[in-house]
């Protein structure tokens, strides 16, 4: 479990970290696991950042501490680049460690560089190349490993198609959001939960110069938010910050589409 967003432009990095304190601190929006009682159901074990600084490298910094509590945060007010990633971990598997705290970052064989992060519990056997080491001990980073494995597999298939298919083969599962980021592209894969709707919900926001994505809407200035419907992609140019929603007929097939709507 976990609140996650991504930020991509120019979004003030002061009001994404305060929304993310408030986030994890269950401190913003009301849902059922907190019983609409806000701050009962804090995520504290653990966080991580990723962003794309200027020499376009993807630097991360992992901390065990509670994000809420930790004054180190506080370095990436003025650090973040111009995309921001930030999860803030509730364990569900694997222990409060640095290796097994969002965001992860791998590359694939021949090229692709990614960060990513997960929301969510996955029980079924999670298969994936042996190249990729897994560090940790949470379904999260073979989810991860998963999903590039597949990438490679069928590089010749859109990433959009390639994601959907690796997370349709999963049904033990309580939900599934995924954020997989490259240099050039952002996608949010989202998966229908079995329980808890609101939860597992989540939002895109956009204006002119930004577009993010979070698990729950956060005030910023100018932004328009709208849920993300679940089983939807939303597939972000890094560079444009052209948004667009693909939607699928049937779960069981991946490459049919329903609806590829450009924002």
């Amino acid at each position: 479990m976990c609140r996650m967003l991504i930020a991509i432009g120019n979004m003030p990095s002061d009001a994404i970290i305060d929304g993310m304190i408030k986030m994890a601190s269950d401190r913003n929006t009301q849902h059922e696991l907190n019983q609409n009682v806000l701050g009962t159901f804090r995520h504290g074990d653990g966080w991580g950042v990723a962003y794309f600084d200027s020499q376009g490298k993807w630097r991360v910094k992992k901390s065990t501490q509670a994000l809420y509590e930790d004054p180190s945060l506080n370095s990436f007010r003025s650090q973040a680049g111009r995309i921001v990633l930030i999860h803030a971990r509730k364990k569900t598997k694997g222990n409060i460690s640095l290796m097994n705290t969002h965001p992860f970052h791998a590359s694939l064989p021949g090229g692709g560089d990614f960060v990513f992060a997960h929301n969510g519990t996955i029980n079924d056997k999670i298969k994936h190349h042996l190249s990729f080491k897994v560090q940790g001990s949470t379904d999260s980073e073979q989810l991860f490993y998963a999903l590039l494995s597949t990438l490679h597999d069928q590089a010749t298939k859109p990433t959009v198609e390639a994601l959907h298919q690796t997370l349709a083969g999963y049904e033990d599962y309580i939900g599934t959001n995924i954020i997989l980021a490259s240099m050039k592209t952002t996608f949010v894969a989202t998966k229908k939960p079995i329980a808890n709707p609101w939860y597992y919900q989540m939002s895109l926001g956009m204006r002119k110069d930004g577009v993010i994505v979070s698990s729950e809407p956060i005030s910023l200035a100018g932004v328009s938010w709208s849920v993300i419907t679940a089983g939807d992609i939303v597939e972000i140019d890094n560079a444009t910050l052209a948004v667009k929603i693909h939607t699928f007929k049937d779960t069981s097939v991946p490459q049919n589409f329903l609806l590829v709507k450009s924002l």
